[in-house]
């Protein structure tokens, strides 16, 4: 439907059966084609804007944004790239502030992704610098041995420092259905993309150029 004509043209129209590596724009068009909502928060090209991911990471799970950044405390009204943004306000307070969590919600997981690979992250270690994903590469069975363990087994956990020096993106999800104005919103003006420390990252592409 037009959604995604760059990345339709370079996959030539079809992906499915195809060995096609797709990433986070990709599947936050398909969000939008299937009317759901999702942002995507990338970090990228310079060391200002890659070191937010663990603080962004941190502030979702913390739920800082309070009950308005939870989908099931405000589902229905919260917007993916509202709650995106307000987190995006948290990474940039340099020593973190202690909050109790607002409610018991679940939330629900991100999207991690980097070049030649993705994950789920679906919490964060007490650490606050080591994530806890569900990675396609790895089994997601946890044994009855594992399940008495005081520590998470290592399968499911990604260090953030081994990803410092790449360019990530995280996809944002929410439990809304996006209505006919967001849905044509995406299809002509693009998916809602934000990037952290954009000043930064201008200045290096401009360095660069």
């Amino acid at each position: 439907e037009g959604f995604d004509k760059e990345g339709a043209r370079h996959h030539r129209h079809a992906i499915l059966g195809k060995p096609s590596r797709i990433g986070a724009m990709e599947i936050v068009y398909y969000f939008s084609y299937m009317g759901l909502d999702g942002t995507v928060i990338q970090f990228i090209e310079c060391p200002e804007s890659r070191t937010l991911l663990p603080a962004f990471v941190r502030a979702y799970f913390d739920k800082v944004t309070g009950t308005e950044g939870c989908p099931f405390c405000n589902s229905g009204c919260a917007k993916s790239n509202r709650i995106a943004n307000g987190l995006m306000d948290w990474t940039s307070i340099r020593h973190e502030i202690p909050m109790p969590p607002p409610c018991s919600c679940p939330l629900l997981p991100l999207y991690l992704q980097w070049e030649g690979h993705s994950v789920t992250i679906v919490g964060i270690e007490p650490d606050r610098e080591t994530f806890l994903v569900f990675d396609p590469l790895r089994p997601g069975r946890i044994s009855g041995y594992e399940a008495g363990l005081r520590t998470t087994p290592k399968r499911f956990q990604l260090p953030w420092r081994s990803l410092a020096n790449k360019d990530t993106q995280i996809i944002l999800c929410t439990l809304n259905s996006m209505n006919n104005h967001d849905r044509d919103r995406s299809l002509h003006k693009g998916a809602e993309v934000i990037t952290a420390a954009e000043d930064m990252v201008k200045r290096c592409q401009r360095g660069r150029g």
